[in-house]
């Protein structure tokens, strides 16, 4: 069971194994994609995290881009470019509505020691 400090985290719904369906029912402010299964960051899922967050943060960090979990245009383009974005590969400058957006590339040396580190300390 959850314990302690965890408890203010948890939230009660029935069984889920849908993404989409996971995210609509949790609305979780950011999705970090490490699993390798290029494209599983929908354009329907982005427009969820989007219809929700203000900012969505998107992080799609496998290696390489054919494992990505989506492109930075997708995550730009389907949240009319209020995505917070950051890839595990380079990906090159998108557009959206007029205005240029410069993909960040999140790297073993920034990510995924800060996750590890947050997880940590909750």
């Amino acid at each position: 069971g959850v314990s302690g400090h965890k408890v203010s985290f948890a939230k009660v719904h029935a069984p889920m194994e849908d993404l989409r369906e996971i995210v609509n029912e949790v609305k979780p402010t950011a999705l970090i994609g490490a699993a390798a299964i290029g494209g599983v960051f929908t354009p329907e899922l982005l427009k969820d995290m989007g219809s929700f967050n203000d900012r969505p943060i998107i992080f799609a960090l496998s290696n390489p881009t054919s494992k990505a979990e989506c492109t930075a245009e997708d995550a730009y383009k389907n949240t009319d470019g209020r995505a917070v974005f950051a890839s595990g590969s380079p990906f090159d400058p998108v557009t959206v509505n007029g205005r240029t957006f410069y993909p960040g590339q999140g790297n073993n040396a920034y990510i995924f020691p800060g996750v590890a580190l947050g997880v940590i300390c909750t």
